[in-house]
């Protein structure tokens, strides 16, 4: 007899789970008949005799057909019609292909990271293998020279000193770039070559002649560019395009907008979830995200004109993405010079990477998308140190922002040095530049200082024009981001404080405040400012906030 056709005369339920026959013949789960003994002090519940007595001896178990298997109970009355059936069945599907996706997914990041940590692992072996190397020669060519009686120690450092002139060799793909000064006039050579090849600096020097010709008139404000009054009533709108468990955003860079038609930004997240995001902020839509393996090393390593976008991440591996591609050509870059500083040139096939030596190097996109470092200008001696760098929108003026407080400017046409900008800061002249920017007309630059002070010099004159406080009410803030409007008649800082003042060109102290983060306690040190077309709109980020703030008319 099988148990799941038998049904409880207590309870009418079917099948039971434990099937009892009592002694006058009644089927019922012997747990419900065990409850009800109880309740009616062990009288017999299926007969009128009071005095019927029935204890759990009497009870006669039945044996479900040879089967110790749990019986399934029936499925609800509300998988009982076909439509219901086929909606459960759709469901369950549903999830299950949610599942696998998910799986997939997280299989396809865990073989990515695996990658990554193989990677790593061998390159450290074959760095582990050449040291024990060397230790073993110089140990071998120590007791050589202590067997001889001579000194072990000068033999060492011999050796040692090879071994550093080889490896120079090897690393030195380029022919060096010395700094000579010459009737003092200084100048970039490297024997009786230019140090940027010919056939590039005459690409350089086009493309010059190009933007010479249209700066004009792209810069000219037309009847709807924004008034100062019009910037100051500007209301914000905060988004996020990253991972929630991102802090902040580590850079901001796009290409200066002079029509409404395309408007990309390029987002670069922080530390945390390390992408890079390219937003159109004319249609507000995200067109590509790419994930690093490392986070960009700071907020002056990334650049972009026109398609071309770079960036150096904190690994020393230089990147350029060209057009709607998400993969990158890269370039590993010498990690023993701190990389202060990333251009891409308006030729859109040269980047300039600077380093704190003074050294910078021109890295020339191949068309087979190699990098390939054609020259290295050494702009600096001494023990100064190079912190950041500018590059003027005809391309032909590099700045260089120096640790003594000057401002070396370099004519790249002759690879000469135009002229230094001293004392960038009246109460400090030695204050160390932290940020460079130049004025899309080409007539002004802007430094600021680590003192506080955002210094304007006009290249035309080649002096300085005006000095502005970063904060009137504390001389500890300083800017950490500058930027021109496209027409040059307005100069935005952002400052380590999280604020964000725009200022009138030629009108310096005529200032306003559009973004005050420091008011919400969140924020840090700016990390972007872009201006929109006719400067109707600003977009700014902040390393310790997660959004970007789009500011605009109401």
């Amino acid at each position: 007899m099988a148990t799941n056709n038998l049904t409880c005369a207590l309870s009418g339920q079917c099948p039971i789970l434990d099937p009892v026959v009592t002694p006058t013949g009644q089927i019922c789960s012997k747990k419900l008949l065990l409850q009800k003994l109880t309740e009616t002090n062990y009288m017999n519940p299926f007969t009128s005799d009071a005095n019927a007595p029935l204890d759990e001896s009497q009870l006669i178990e039945i044996q479900g057909g040879g089967s110790d298997a749990n019986v399934i109970p029936p499925k609800p009355s509300t998988s009982n019609s076909i439509p219901s059936i086929l909606n459960t069945l759709s469901s369950e599907y549903d999830a299950l292909v949610l599942e696998l996706y998910d799986t997939r997914k997280a299989l396809e990041e865990t073989r990515k990271e695996l990658s990554v940590a193989l990677y790593q692992n061998d390159a450290a072996i074959r760095v582990i293998a050449r040291v024990v190397l060397e230790r073993d020669l110089a140990r071998r060519q120590l007791a050589e020279a202590v067997a001889k009686g001579g000194s072990g120690s000068g033999s060492a450092d011999a050796s040692a000193n090879k071994r550093k002139r080889e490896d120079s060799e090897e690393a030195s793909a380029s022919k060096k770039i010395n700094v000579v000064e010459e009737d003092n006039d200084v100048q970039m050579e490297d024997g009786d070559e230019s140090s940027i090849p010919k056939a590039h600096s005459a690409q350089l020097q086009e493309k010059w002649a190009e933007l010479c010709k249209t700066r004009k008139a792209k810069t000219k404000a037309g009847s709807n560019y924004a008034s100062l009054d019009t910037i100051s009533k500007m209301e914000s709108t905060a988004k996020k395009y990253h991972k929630t468990t991102n802090k902040g955003i580590s850079s901001l860079s796009a290409p200066v907008f002079f029509s409404g038609d395309d408007e990309p930004v390029i987002v670069s997240s922080g530390t945390s979830d390390k992408q890079l995001i390219w937003y159109n902020a004319t249609k507000h839509q995200i067109q590509k995200t790419v994930q690093l393996k490392k986070p960009i090393l700071n907020s002056q390593c990334l650049s972009t004109y026109g398609d071309v976008s770079a960036c150096v991440t904190s690994d020393y591996i230089l990147h350029v993405y060209n057009g709607s591609s998400e993969e990158s050509s890269t370039l590993v870059l010498d990690n023993e010079d701190e990389i202060v500083g990333v251009c891409v040139h308006p030729t859109c096939e040269h980047v300039f990477v600077s380093a704190g030596s003074g050294k910078v190097y021109v890295v020339h996109v191949e068309k087979t998308n190699e990098l390939k470092t054609i020259g290295t200008l050494n702009g600096l001696d001494g023990d100064v140190k190079c912190t950041c760098m500018g590059l003027h929108p005809d391309g032909l003026i590099l700045a260089l922002g120096r640790s003594d407080g000057n401002i070396s400017v370099w004519d790249l046409k002759t690879e000469k040095l135009a002229s230094t900008f001293e004392g960038s800061s009246e109460s400090n002249p030695s204050a160390q530049i932290i940020t460079i920017a130049f004025s899309e007309k080409g007539y002004h630059v802007a430094a600021s200082t680590e003192d506080g002070t955002v210094a304007i010099w006009d290249l035309r004159k080649q002096k300085n024009i005006a000095r502005i406080a970063s904060d009137d009410d504390d001389n500890t803030v300083f800017a950490t981001a500058l930027s021109f409007d496209p027409a040059g008649k307005y100069l935005a800082y952002g400052s380590s404080n999280s604020k964000v003042v725009v200022t009138a060109v030629k009108e310096w102290e005529n200032k306003i405040v559009i973004d005050d983060r420091a008011k919400e306690k969140k924020g840090g040190q700016v990390t972007g400012l872009i201006w929109g077309v006719d400067a109707q709109s600003i977009m700014t980020s902040c390393e310790s906030d997660k959004t970007v703030k789009f500011w605009g008319s109401s």
